[in-house]
């Protein structure tokens, strides 16, 4: 058992892979990751509730799970406008039969029925069309082997980390309305933040993995493609100045909000969390020498 899995409550794990079991090419640390990370996407004068814990550890499954079979070009046109849609339109109705739309459809049913109105639902599923735009930029870019400039490749590599999916159904399962807070800007910008520097731990996490993979995952990977421009030193450096100074700007913006605002506490302590996940050492990266 890993490290990861032996930290996690053993049943609601048991519960994640039975409910995950009809799909395709679950595997257990997809689970195991999903709660792990789950688990600490909340702030702690939030009750503890396992049920919340349940369905935040069963999003990001269904994120790493969806992520592992993009990159193996598993999902095709037809199934990306699928998800699109759904995520855009509450009432998009597609028959389109595959893996992926029938997890994403019922596990929307579950966030629905746990959502205290229909806006905290929709607030979500907008988020997670946004990753599947961005996740769906880079598969073609992979597909064809051509990198964008730094910039684009950063700001669609946000999008596609998934954590606005994430931390949004985290505020739906313990009873946060986010959508009652759409027009606030600096918890938007406390959120941007979050995506950016995440993506560059990504990045710094998942380089040497995505070396051997070849083109298809250089094209996504900020820290190969700056080796492009300068040495494998010289880029993990730029990019770990780049992640601290994101970082920095969201924990400002955090305090900014205040120390009762709890979705700027939940945040902070979620992406505490991600960064104790990556030094734990997931199986999705147990190949590489991780970040610097």
């Amino acid at each position: 058992m890993t490290r990861i899995a032996a930290a996690v409550d053993p049943a609601l794990l048991e519960r994640l892979l039975q409910w995950t079991q009809e799909f395709a090419d679950i595997e257990a640390h997809h689970a195991a990751d999903g709660l792990y990370i789950g688990a600490a996407c909340r702030h702690a004068d939030l009750p503890d509730d396992p049920e919340a814990v349940f369905l935040v550890g069963l999003v990001i499954t269904f994120w790493f799970w969806f992520d592992d079979r993009s990159d193996r070009f598993l999902c095709g046109p037809e199934t990306w406008d699928a998800l699109i849609a759904l995520g855009s339109d509450p009432s998009h109705a597609t028959a389109v039969d595959t893996p992926e739309i029938r997890f994403f459809q019922r596990l929307g049913e579950a966030l629905r029925q746990r959502a205290g109105n229909a806006a905290e639902y929709h607030w979500w599923l907008a988020c997670s069309a946004n990753v599947f735009r961005a996740m769906y930029a880079e598969e073609k870019m992979s597909r064809r082997g051509v990198s964008l400039s730094y910039a684009e490749s950063l700001e669609i590599g946000a999008d596609s980390t998934g954590l606005t999916s994430i931390i949004s159904s985290a505020n739906l399962a313990h009873g946060m309305d986010r959508a009652a807070r759409g027009a606030d800007q600096r918890l938007a910008r406390v959120e941007r933040y979050m995506c950016l520097s995440q993506r560059l731990l990504n990045d710094l996490f998942s380089a040497e993995k995505e070396r051997l993979e070849g083109h298809a995952g250089r094209v996504s990977n900020i820290v190969l493609l700056l080796e492009g421009d300068m040495s494998r030193a010289q880029a993990r450096a730029f990019v770990e100045v780049q992640r601290h100074a994101y970082e920095r700007m969201m924990l400002q913006n955090i305090e900014l909000l205040g120390p009762n605002d709890g979705f700027g506490r939940l945040i902070d302590e979620g992406m505490r969390n991600i960064r104790r996940w990556y030094e734990t050492g997931p199986v999705r990266y147990e190949t590489e020498g991780g970040a610097t």
